[in-house]
């Protein structure tokens, strides 16, 4: 983006000198161009003014709009085509051969001409991607590249010159097209930019670049190509998320992790990982009858779907039947109730969400909540606040039987204490007062609040009906004599 508005305001100052009234910008959304808007008064002047652009360009907005030709940027024509005209390797052509399909530019075949050559995904006769070229036995060669019919090979892949203006750069090209470039395994480049781009919240990563090489986690969250990787319970929490970039890190699996097979023939499979193998990249899992090894980009950590309705017998009571799924509390939380977990303070507590709240230090999103024990307003952040189904507000699954054990139990009702007889009113005695065996000030004697009452008492949901009222006590000396207060 740098480079196309320093470009744009050059065009701009020789557009002023010449006097025609043009507008010249560069949009950092779309680095790869810049444009040139002018109304129609200035319309003849700019196409005379203007050769014919390297790339046709549909209108940006409703007025004339041209992207600046190449002899009118020569400074920026000297450095590589690549850098000039793509922030990003993927492309997609827009006529010729392979028309509308999704290429990745390999490299600058002729500054000259304005050709590129780059790599797509073979037809035959025109129609899909053929399977036959894809394999990988038939395409080994010197290196990885090979002569068939006087067309160049590249595992499988077809590595195809093209003119510069045939192609239209992509910044997020859709992922169903790019798994045939995966598959292929055609370079680490491609793989490595397609890996990072499948990279998504629950994944198991481990950074292999950057300043935090080594470290393991899973990611919480994914801005752009920012990656937010949550280091695990054991870690202190000034240390426990970190920010990286999706092409800094790498999936990683650990044994025990449930995976699910999302491309190839396998997919849609489920199960355990057994092993891992970090050298050549492949996953051993187990589902449920044997033993299957899968290429890691082609698995993701998966979590299946938990019932967690309790199945009862016939003539119980259903009412203690729950049944927690996944709903709309995503989109809105703010007064969903959670439970708060991994917190060092609040650990076990329920609570009501109030509002959303600034980062931490570490860069962690926080809601504020208010506690239902003594309504007290803390701050938690969205992995600690854990809906009445299960899942985070990042939208991971925690829903584990523990959970909803110690959830089902702090939200159950509190049954009502025993009702105790009435205090009966003071007797009038005709001699001195004996001292009652088990009286408060006995120290012997045994706790005067009965256990179901005492129970009663501090279950959360009572005492924080009580912390709604103030209740105040007067102790007095004071004496009865034959029931007569003194």
């Amino acid at each position: 983006f740098g480079k196309a508005k320093t470009a744009a305001e050059q065009l701009l100052d020789v557009a002023h000198k010449k006097t025609i009234p043009c507008c010249i910008f560069a949009l950092d959304v779309d680095p790869n161009f810049i444009y040139i808007q002018a109304n129609q008064s200035g319309l003849l002047d700019l196409r005379r003014f203007l050769a014919k652009g390297y790339v046709n360009f549909t209108h940006f907005i409703q007025q004339a709009t041209f992207l600046v030709p190449a002899d009118e940027v020569p400074a920026l024509l000297r450095t590589t085509i690549s850098n000039i005209y793509l922030s990003t390797d993927w492309v997609r052509v827009i006529r010729g051969t392979y028309g509308g399909d999704v290429a990745f530019l390999v490299g600058v075949e002729s500054e000259e001409n304005l050709t590129v050559k780059i790599a797509c995904v073979p037809r035959l006769g025109g129609r899909g991607s053929p399977r036959k070229l894809m394999d990988m036995e038939d395409v080994v060669g010197e290196p990885d590249v090979y002569i068939k019919d006087r067309k160049e090979y590249m595992r499988g892949l077809h590595l195809y010159v093209v003119k510069i203006q045939n192609l239209k750069p992509l910044v997020s090209p859709p992922l169903i097209d790019l798994m045939p470039f995966l598959e292929s395994k055609a370079g680490k480049v491609i793989t490595k930019d397609i890996a990072a781009r499948l990279l998504q919240a629950d994944d198991r990563v481990k950074i292999i670049a950057g300043d935090f090489v080594g470290l393991r986690g899973i990611i919480v969250d994914r801005n752009g190509p920012a990656i937010t990787v949550d280091r695990g319970d054991g870690v202190p929490e000034s240390g426990r998320y970190i920010i990286a970039m999706a092409t800094q890190a790498e999936k990683f699996f650990e044994q025990g992790d449930t995976v699910k097979v999302f491309w190839g023939r396998l997919r849609m499979v489920e199960g355990i990982v057994v092993t891992y193998n970090e050298a050549d990249e492949m996953v051993t899992f187990f589902n449920k009858v044997e033993n299957l090894t899968v290429w890691r980009e082609f698995i993701v950590r998966h979590s299946p779907a938990i019932s967690h309705r309790k199945k009862l017998s016939k003539g119980t009571n259903n009412s203690s039947a729950i049944t927690f799924r996944k709903g709309p509390e995503l989109n809105t939380p703010l007064g969903k109730r959670v439970m708060i977990l991994d917190n060092m303070h609040w650990k076990g507590y329920t609570a009501t969400i109030k509002d959303w709240a600034a980062p931490n230090r570490a860069g962690v999103n926080q809601v504020l909540v208010e506690l239902d024990a003594n309504h007290a307003k803390v701050y938690v952040t969205v992995d600690e606040a854990i809906f009445l189904n299960g899942y985070s507000l990042s939208g991971r699954n925690r829903g584990t039987e523990k959970f909803f054990r110690d959830l089902q139990k702090e939200i159950r009702d509190p049954n009502p204490p025993p009702r105790r007889e009435p205090t009966p009113p003071p007797v009038t005695f005709e001699d001195e007062i004996e001292e009652i065996e088990g009286s408060s000030w006995n120290p012997k004697a045994p706790d005067p609040v009965a256990r179901p009452i005492a129970d009663w008492l501090f279950h959360p949901n009572v005492a924080a009906r009580m912390s709604e009222y103030q209740i105040s006590l007067q102790f007095t000396y004071a004496t009865y004599e034959n029931g007569v207060l003194l």
